[in-house]
C-alpha cells in the first residue's frame, strides 16, 4: 500500500486547523505542516496531532514558493495539499488509495466549493489538482494564485474540497494579496498604511 503525505502551509490558523485535519489523520502516514510565523496557538496545536511534523518558515510573501518547500519536505509516497480552511468529504479520503492504484494518472484534481458566511459563492465547477506522486520534480508557480507545474495527465476525480470562510476571513485574505500586489476594486486604497474604502 502506497504512504501517503498531508501536506499544509498556514499562519496564525488556530480557529479552524485541528478540526480540519482530524478528519485526515486515518487516511494519511504523516501531516507535514509549514507554518510561516504564527503568533497565536496554531504551532503548539498542530504539533499536538499524531502523524505530524511542523516545521517552521517565515512565510516569504510568495505562496508558490511556500507551498514547493512544503512539498519537498514529504516523505511518503503520494502529497495530498490542503489548505487549512478546507475540509474534504469521505469520497475524497476513503478513495485515496483507490486513486493510486486502479486510476493511470500523474496528478488528481477535486472539485472544490467555496462558501462565504455559509452561502456558496461560485457555481461553476472549480479543478483544484491536489493529490500526486512524491518525487516528480513537480512544483508550485505563481506568487499569488500558484499551481502545480508539472504533471501532464490530470484526472478530474469524485471527491469534494468544501471551502468555508466567512467575510471577515476572506478580507483579511484580500489585505494580504493587496500588499503582496494585487490590484484591489475600486474605492479601496492604502492611507498611512491602512487599506481604507474611499467612495
Amino acid at each position: 500500500m502506497a504512504t501517503i503525505s498531508l501536506c499544509m502551509i498556514g499562519q496564525d490558523e488556530e480557529h479552524c486547523v485541528v478540526e480540519n485535519l482530524e478528519d485526515c489523520i486515518p487516511f494519511v502516514d504523516e501531516i507535514v505542516f509549514v507554518d510561516g510565523g504564527s503568533v497565536d496557538d496554531t504551532v503548539e496545536l498542530v504539533a499536538s496531532l499524531p502523524k505530524t511534523r511542523v516545521i517552521h518558515r517565515p512565510f516569504p510573501f510568495d505562496f508558490g514558493d511556500q507551498y514547493t518547500f512544503a512539498f519537498n519536505e514529504c516523505r511518503c509516497d503520494w502529497i495530498l495539499l490542503k489548505d487549512c480552511d478546507e475540509v474534504f468529504d469521505d469520497e475524497l479520503l476513503t478513495n485515496l488509495q483507490r486513486f493510486i492504484e486502479e486510476l493511470d494518472a500523474d496528478c488528481y484534481a477535486f472539485n472544490r466549493m467555496t462558501y462565504l458566511n455559509g452561502y456558496l459563492v461560485c457555481l461553476d465547477v472549480e479543478w483544484n489538482p491536489r493529490f500526486w506522486p512524491n518525487h516528480r520534480g513537480y512544483y508550485f508557480s505563481g506568487k499569488l494564485h500558484s499551481g502545480i507545474v508539472g504533471p501532464v495527465n490530470i484526472r478530474h476525480v469524485n471527491g469534494i474540497i468544501l471551502h468555508h470562510k466567512t467575510a471577515e476571513m476572506q478580507q483579511q485574505d484580500n489585505v494580504l494579496y493587496w500588499n503582496m500586489g494585487q490590484t484591489p476594486p475600486a474605492g479601496w486604497e492604502k492611507i498611512e498604511g491602512e487599506w481604507t474604502y474611499n467612495v
